[in-house]
């Protein structure tokens, strides 16, 4: 379901919600279907309950999932429009940028990791 960097510098939380918030655009995961418990999603990828949970709350407050008491968390259908998701996107890398750049992170080592992902699938775009 999701793949770990567990040697990148993006701390894990952020890895599994942006692997899940991947998997709802791309319609993998469709609305209403239900995700993996968080034990066990912790222990499917080696990680600790907390992580999960972390990632789990942060796509609540996004909009991305809801919980059901006692049932587990589930995907919204009412997913943002491409244009709204796009916007949102860019909103999400605004941030991350500004948490990069007040780490003290250079733009060239950024811009490095933004092109060696696209081209780890193959998707090198201009």
């Amino acid at each position: 379901m999701l793949n770990l960097d567990l040697q990148s510098r993006i701390p894990i939380f952020e890895q599994i919600k942006a692997g899940i918030t991947r998997l709802i655009y791309l319609g993998v995961l469709s609305g209403d279907e239900q995700l993996p418990t968080v034990r066990a999603l912790a222990e499917e990828l080696g990680v600790n309950p907390n992580t999960v949970q972390k990632a789990y709350q942060q796509l609540e407050t996004a909009g991305f999932i809801y919980p059901i008491v006692g049932r587990g968390s589930f995907v919204r259908c009412n997913m943002a429009a491409p244009h709204d998701q796009h916007e949102q996107i860019q909103e999400d890398l605004r941030s991350l940028v500004r948490r990069a750049k007040a780490a003290g992170f250079p733009e060239s080592l950024l811009t490095m990791v933004v092109r060696e992902t696209y081209q780890e699938r193959g998707e090198q775009h201009d």
